[in-house]
């Protein structure tokens, strides 16, 4: 058991050491896409070339994200929880699914919805290899199914954590970028490229710092699930522990005290042999 508890530790100090790097990344990226918000309402405002969301759409894609690893509790099941919803929600609800995550891909394997199962990060540093993994089927499957991903057409369901709760949230890329509170500028902005290709370098822009915005929130709600059910599995290990060690110092007591009643008994048989 003492082996248990110290890989358990090993794994708790490696939880608390990606929670410390993904809080700074976390800072900056808020800032990236704040800036690339205000780029996109200066932008869009005079140039409206992204299509505005449809109320009656129905996603055609789905990317879910979950964990890599066990331990993180319900993380996975509430994912696929917030999917079930979505099910009920559209009569004509039949999505080509992208699961990030092996736990999570596995609680999957029986859905025919999946089209493709990726690996999801261990470490922070694994996270834009897993963001380019995405990109390469989501463009594979979006040109299958004959869409647009500047379109409303595909959804990404991830977790993050607010005020130490799990929140399961369903994002719809772009959307954020047609705010009603946009400033509209008198004069249109200068451009040293083609609208076009403008829109197309600003498009993979926001994909990418989404995309990190997404994982850098789901990884620590994952790290911070697993760092919380690992305390408690330690909790639970020290317990039982204690509660053993006192079981061995009592069969050790009884098994002491039959050695000296055995002692005792040897020694009135050997003084009755003297006497007689």
């Amino acid at each position: 058991m003492e082996e248990i508890g110290n890989i358990m530790t090993a794994m708790k100090n490696l939880c608390s050491i990606e929670m410390n790097k993904i809080t700074k990344f976390l800072l900056m990226q808020e800032k990236v896409i704040k800036t690339i918000q205000e780029v996109s309402n200066d932008f869009l405002s005079f140039y409206p070339i992204l299509p505005m969301a449809k109320q009656d759409t129905t996603p055609v894609i789905y990317i879910i994200i979950g964990s890599e690893r066990g331990f993180c509790g319900g993380f996975n099941d509430s994912v696929i929880s917030q999917l079930e919803n979505l099910k009920e929600q559209f009569t004509d609800f039949n999505p080509a699914l992208i699961v990030v995550g092996r736990k999570l891909a596995l609680k999957m394997a029986n859905d025919s919805h999946v089209i493709a199962t990726l690996d999801g990060p261990n470490a922070i540093e694994e996270i834009p290899a897993v963001i380019l993994k995405i990109l390469r089927s989501l463009e594979e499957i979006s040109s299958q199914k004959h869409i647009d991903l500047q379109s409303w057409q595909w959804d990404i369901i991830f977790n993050e954590e607010e005020q130490n709760q799990i929140q399961t949230k369903t994002l719809q890329p772009f959307k954020e970028l047609y705010s009603n509170n946009a400033t509209h500028f008198s004069v249109p902005p200068l451009l040293h490229l083609s609208h076009d290709l403008f829109l197309a370098e600003f498009v993979d822009n926001y994909l990418f710092a989404m995309f990190h915005s997404i994982f850098y929130k789901s990884f620590f709600a994952e790290n911070h699930q697993r760092l919380f059910h690992l305390n408690n599995s330690l909790d639970r290990l020290d317990s039982k522990q204690n509660t053993l060690k006192g079981y061995l110092n009592l069969l050790r007591q009884e098994e002491i005290t039959e050695e000296i009643q055995i002692i005792m008994l040897s020694a009135e048989a050997v003084i009755g042999n003297d006497v007689i």
